[in-house]
């Protein structure tokens, strides 16, 4: 068993190359009899929630399963909101294979998927960005877009002002994502949206982030976050775009946007475009016209966890990067 911590996942794979192994894992999604995820257990507590969350892809190539937790109240204490721990199984001895940092894992994945429905979705020419939440998975979704367009402005918007500069200095500092350095802090909702033909909701909010009215004709939407009860949109943003999800059934489960607008219909009753591996998987088109607002709801599947993991895992044994472990596998002579 190889265990990987957070400082040994980054530089295993670009985010690019993450961009196209998520837009392969949403093709499996979308597939018949790939995929078996089963509804993830939950337990709430008062002030923070503990997730267990299985999956299978390709028949038991990829099969693991991520245990995660959410607490609002440790941005306060100085630590992360999201952890996590991601354990990868080898199909041939059902033995854990490798034990992943969850929380890098989880940001990494989700700013890969974002990524994904910019390239499949937003207009060729997108060149602004507007991102709600300034923590790790919002990083990692600016990452991803600029992975996949030429980003000339990013604006940032975050409700404790200090998150947004520390990103905007820490993207500005590390990274070449606008060709004359425009990434700035936004105090405004519905400025930080006027014009951006990309916006990026990375959140646990409680309420709409932005009015509906200030969004520009041919916007691409990345709803990251959001998920029940949770929400980012207004209910007319939800009905006059053009909607695709990860999944139809987690996404009838645990939207909050759509539960919000259009309550507890049955999958295949929910009024939507259809699922972003369908577009990959050319069974139905992407963006239809350059006007068009496009919206991209991410439930999270642990398909993307175990299909985006193992190769991690893959590439980090290939390098000799981990902390080995025997000791786990008991033999009884």
């Amino acid at each position: 068993m190889n265990i990987l911590s957070g400082t040994d996942l980054p530089g295993l794979m670009p985010m690019r190359e993450a961009v196209e192994l998520s837009k392969t894992a949403f093709a499996i999604l979308s597939s018949s009899g790939q995929t078996v995820v089963p509804e993830r257990h939950i337990l709430d507590f008062p002030s923070w929630r503990f997730t267990v969350m299985t999956g299978a892809a390709g028949g038991d190539r990829y099969v693991g399963a991520k245990l995660l937790t959410v607490c609002a109240g440790n941005v306060q204490k100085g630590l992360m909101r999201i952890n996590a721990m991601v354990v990868i199984i080898d199909p041939e001895t059902g033995l854990v294979d490798t034990v992943l940092d969850g929380t890098w894992l989880t940001a990494f994945r989700t700013g890969a998927a974002c990524g994904a429905s910019v390239d499949l979705l937003a207009r060729p020419d997108a060149a602004t960005v507007a991102v709600f939440g300034a923590g790790f998975v919002g990083y990692m979704a600016v990452l991803a877009a600029a992975s996949v367009r030429r980003i000339e402005s990013v604006r940032i918007y975050d409700p404790v002002h200090d998150r947004s500069e520390a990103l905007a200095k820490k993207l500005a500092a590390e990274h070449d994502l606008a060709t004359d350095r425009q990434v700035q802090p936004a105090t405004d909702p519905a400025l930080a949206v006027t014009g951006a033909d990309i916006v990026i909701t990375a959140t646990d909010a409680a309420a709409a982030l932005f009015p509906d009215a200030a969004l520009s004709a041919g916007v691409h939407i990345a709803a990251m976050g959001g998920g029940y009860p949770h929400y980012e949109l207004e209910p007319a943003t939800m009905r006059r775009a053009r909607l695709f999800v990860d999944s139809r059934q987690l996404a009838a489960r645990e939207c909050g946007d759509i539960l919000r607008v259009w309550g507890k219909l049955p999958a295949d009753k929910l009024p939507m475009a259809g699922e972003l591996g369908q577009v990959v998987l050319g069974q139905i088109p992407g963006r239809a016209r350059s006007d068009e607002i496009t919206v991209f709801e991410s439930s999270g599947s642990a398909v993307q966890d175990v299909i985006v993991g193992a190769e991690l895992a893959r590439r980090a044994r290939a390098a000799g990067i981990g902390v080995k472990v025997s000791s786990f596998h008991t033999r009884w002579q």
